[in-house]
């Protein structure tokens, strides 16, 4: 029996750059990627990339099956993550720790600075520049 290996990433709210497509494109020859997906099947090798940084840096989720039944799905959960970060910040403010808070949330957004509209759901709910 042959392998058989299928991803699929995607964005939900923002566009891949050409710059980003081309990164992407360094770690397959044959994928199919378009401004909003990446996708790709292997029968003989596997993947070069990482999944979850990937789903980290450039997409929203994405999508694994292989033919010896493992089956993957993440998504990502900005909103909960937003709700999360608005927590921390009130926890820092009662117990006198806003600077410190304010710095982590900083390397935060640079973190995450390629994902627009969760760095505008941030500034949003006041945890903006």
């Amino acid at each position: 029996m042959s392998e058989y290996q299928y991803y699929e990433f995607q964005t939900a709210d923002r566009r891949l750059s050409v710059e980003e497509m081309q990164e992407l494109r360094s770690y397959s020859t044959r994928p199919v990627i378009t401004p909003t997906s990446f996708s790709n099947e292997y029968s003989f090798g596997s993947f070069k990339g990482n999944p979850n940084a990937w789903k980290e840096e450039y997409f929203d989720g994405y999508v694994y099956l292989a033919n010896w039944g493992t089956h993957e799905l993440r998504l990502a959960l900005q909103d909960l993550a937003v709700q999360h970060l608005l927590d921390l910040r009130d926890l820092a403010v009662r117990k006198g720790e806003e600077a410190a808070f304010s710095g982590r949330l900083v390397a935060h957004r640079e973190a995450h600075s390629r994902k627009p509209s969760f760095i505008g759901r941030l500034q949003d709910k006041g945890l903006g520049s």
